[in-house]
């Protein structure tokens, strides 16, 4: 599966409207990968004793989550942005969605206004 994000809006002069910000985006979920690589040794996998209920905790940019075979077992996706845009604006955002079958989801979230790098 993949996950991508655009805005409607220009984030920064490396991103203008309707490109990926995946490079600039760190995602937190939990995976399943290497519980079932591991043979299912939970204890090889998290030091939590619960890693059978929620798996590996992922940490990484969204770049590295996409180019990395996953199978997300939580619904709780977090998205984090590593730097703010260029200026302050306000953004509508779709994520879309990607699963190995072909599917593909969209969302686009209501407008939400982000404080530029400069603004105090």
């Amino acid at each position: 599966m993949t996950l991508d994000v655009t805005s409607d809006e220009p984030y920064d002069a490396t991103h203008p409207s309707g490109t990926s910000l995946a490079d600039i985006i760190d995602i937190y979920a939990y995976s399943a990968k290497e519980m079932i690589d591991s043979g299912y040794d939970y204890k090889s996998v998290c030091k939590k004793g619960d890693a059978m209920k929620y798996g590996k905790k992922l940490d990484m940019s969204l770049t590295q989550f996409n180019e990395e075979y996953r199978k997300l077992i939580a619904d709780n996706i977090k998205l984090k942005f590593k730097t703010a845009p260029d200026v302050t604006s306000t953004h509508r955002f779709t994520v879309t969605y990607r699963d190995e079958d072909g599917r593909v989801l969209t969302a686009t979230a209501a407008p939400v206004t982000l404080q530029g790098k400069g603004a105090e």
